[in-house]
């Protein structure tokens, strides 16, 4: 019988997403068939398959297999873990307060903490009548011309292949100028008699009506 030394070929099944299980397979060959063993480098302690719960701090741990057939020395090879995770700490921010006025423009800025791989785009969504989808870039800045009054409701989300997450809700309020309009300006009424003014007005927030005399004294 022609006996053949280990040699490992080939180790598969690195790569992991935070938080699920991963099984490390050592594949080797030689004559007789070789044993495997997994062992942790840190302590030199035997482990068993699968990996579970892995997190990201398990990336610096190594794991060693080793593949023996009793023909000469065992073979070895060291693998450290690939572990992916998606976006950390994602937040919005904006160029502008919480209070403006339409017409005006603003910078909406999405930016994230550690992620792995990288992050491959960044979208931004306003809540109108439901989450709503705006505009999606790699690089997480948006401008936006401020074309509606009222309260807007804005979310960002950064994305890798291991997911997504969203930043917390920003709000936004968007002034309207007042403006007015009367009914008629010129109106017939009898000496003596009642008469009732009608103004009708618009804006965000909505404006407080106000009647003035010609003496400009608030009448009511």
């Amino acid at each position: 019988m022609n006996e053949v030394q280990t040699q490992i070929t080939n180790v598969t099944g690195k790569t992991v997403t935070e938080g699920g299980n991963v099984t490390l397979k050592c594949l080797a060959e030689g004559n007789p068939t070789p044993t495997v063993m997994w062992t942790r480098l840190s302590d030199n302690s035997v482990v068993t398959m699968p990996l579970t719960n892995i997190r990201r701090q398990n990336a610096s741990v190594g794991y060693r297999c080793t593949a023996n057939n009793g023909v000469k020395s065992p073979a070895t090879r060291d693998v450290f873990l690939d572990v992916q995770y998606k976006p950390d700490h994602v937040s919005l921010n904006m160029s502008i307060t919480n209070k403006v006025c339409t017409g005006m423009a603003v910078t909406f800025t999405c930016s994230a903490g550690a992620a792995k791989p990288a992050i491959q785009n960044y979208t931004l969504y306003k809540f109108v009548a439901g989450l709503t989808y705006i505009s999606s870039n790699q690089f997480g800045i948006f401008n936006q011309i401020l074309e509606t009054g009222g309260q807007h409701i804005y979310r960002c989300e950064a994305r890798n292949s291991p997911g997504y997450t969203s930043s917390s809700n920003r709000t936004l309020e968007v002034h309207v100028p007042a403006l007015v309009k009367i009914e008629n300006d010129t109106i017939v009424v009898l000496e003596g008699r009642n008469v009732t003014l009608y103004c009708f007005s618009s804006g965000f927030p909505s404006p407080n009506v106000s009647w003035l005399d010609n003496t400009v004294k608030e009448v009511a």
